[in-house]
């Protein structure tokens, strides 16, 4: 076991940024010293992070709270979060992305839901073994310890995840009346998403105004029509980096103006350029 006794006195060397999982490749994992903004963002897996040093100043949901070393934030599924320095100065974290069926609870309602839920209180202190468990499976795989080690530490972090979760107060799809118009406005950017199509024409098109539809779009979705749109964009960039798709390509299939606009919006939604991101194993 690589169970270290204090997780916040780890050495701040140059380490690999982000790498999968050698037995379950939609586990991704990131490393890394920030200081830079993390913009409004969402993605279609679970996050769990572990603060190691420093403090962060974490937005999810529009919940701000500093959020200092030993403390593991957990985002659902497709809820917005951000991240900002606090004080000019910067902190390093250790996450992992991994997809929501982890979670489901065969016994209740995540059933119904497939793990797509939001939490009320992504934040919690070092209050038990959870910290230490997500370090010794973050450390094995970066240090790329053989597979079965890193599985056999995998199960046990998963458990205590789902015998915690309540603690951080998962909540189900928001299921009040959908606005139609909204929805229509979220399905014309989608299938539009790498077009200079122009807000304008989508507030047209559904029937706002431009600044009724930012404002409106912005209260439901927690993101703004262009943010939404950027932060996309960068979504789909990643899946085609994967595919170890040359930057440049990718940058002009996904509606980027160029590579270095690419790089600076990715960067601020995954936290690695398009190029680390690229050489992930």
């Amino acid at each position: 076991m690589l169970r270290s006794s204090n997780v916040l006195q780890e050495e701040a060397l140059d380490t690999r940024k982000c790498w999968r999982l050698k037995t379950q490749a939609d586990i991704v994992m990131f490393h890394g010293y920030y200081d830079q903004e993390f913009i409004p963002h969402s993605h279609d897996v679970m996050t769990a992070i572990l603060v190691t040093a420093g403090t962060v100043k974490v937005t999810v949901d529009r919940m701000i709270q500093r959020v200092g070393a030993g403390q593991m934030i957990l985002v659902g599924a497709h809820q917005v979060q951000s991240a900002y320095p606090v004080d000019g100065n910067g902190w390093r974290i250790r996450s992992l992305h991994f997809p929501p069926s982890l979670l489901v609870k065969h016994d209740d309602a995540w059933r119904t839901a497939k793990g797509v839920v939001s939490f009320a209180n992504p934040v919690c202190g070092n209050r038990g073994p959870d910290a230490a468990l997500f370090y010794d499976l973050h450390r094995a795989s970066e240090a790329t310890e053989p597979a079965a080690q890193q599985e056999r530490l995998l199960q046990p972090l998963i458990h205590w995840f789902l015998e915690n979760t309540d603690s951080f107060g998962p909540r189900m799809p928001w299921v009040g009346h959908p606005d139609i118009r909204l929805e229509r406005a979220r399905h014309i950017l989608a299938s539009t998403l790498f077009e200079r199509t122009m807000l304008d024409s989508v507030a047209e098109q559904v029937g706002f105004s431009t600044y009724s539809l930012i404002r409106r779009f912005t209260e439901r979705y927690g993101l703004s029509p262009h943010a939404w749109r950027m932060q996309a964009r960068a979504g789909e960039a990643a899946k085609l980096l994967i595919k170890k798709d040359a930057i440049s390509n990718v940058a002009m299939k996904c509606g980027f103006s160029d590579q270095s606009h690419l790089t600076r919006i990715f960067k601020k939604v995954y936290g690695v350029t398009p190029g680390e991101y690229s050489l992930m194993d």
